[in-house]
């Protein structure tokens, strides 16, 4: 659980041990990359592979390219905050469909507050600034 700006973030932020070496940490959407990804490390082999919780590249990478064994990338799948940033980011998607069925102007400050509160209310908590909020959601 990791705390910013007072919000918790759960499942978010946090480095689990896998064991034999490897871990793994979810984060949540950020200016560069606006779905939840995951970040799967093996220090001592010098693996490191991210992806995002749809399976498409994040920083330019996947789990395969980075070749991280599909036992690993497995387990990593099956844990409790991947699932967490794969519902979350099929929220996303559901508020981006509700944006688009109600034809707010993100381009107005009347329409941003409207997205956010909508965000909030579906996704569970704000991952954005009012500001970065249309951006973040043409990426989705």
């Amino acid at each position: 659980m990791v705390y910013e700006d007072n919000i918790v973030l759960y499942g978010y932020g946090e480095t689990h041990n896998l064991g034999k070496g490897w871990t793994y940490r979810v984060d949540r959407p950020s200016a560069a990359n606006a779905k939840p990804h995951i970040h799967i490390d093996h220090e001592r082999n010098n693996i490191h592979g991210v992806e995002n919780v749809d399976g498409t590249a994040s920083h330019g990478k996947t789990f395969n390219d980075s070749k991280i064994p599909k036992k690993v990338q497995k387990k990593v799948k099956e844990s409790k905050d991947y699932k967490k940033a794969k519902a979350d980011l099929k929220n996303m998607k559901k508020v981006k469909r509700e944006i688009s069925r109600r034809k707010i102007n993100l381009k107005k400050r009347k329409g941003r507050i409207i997205t956010a509160g909508i965000f909030i209310v579906i996704v569970g908590v704000a991952f954005f600034s009012l500001g970065f909020l249309p951006t973040a959601l043409l990426l989705i």
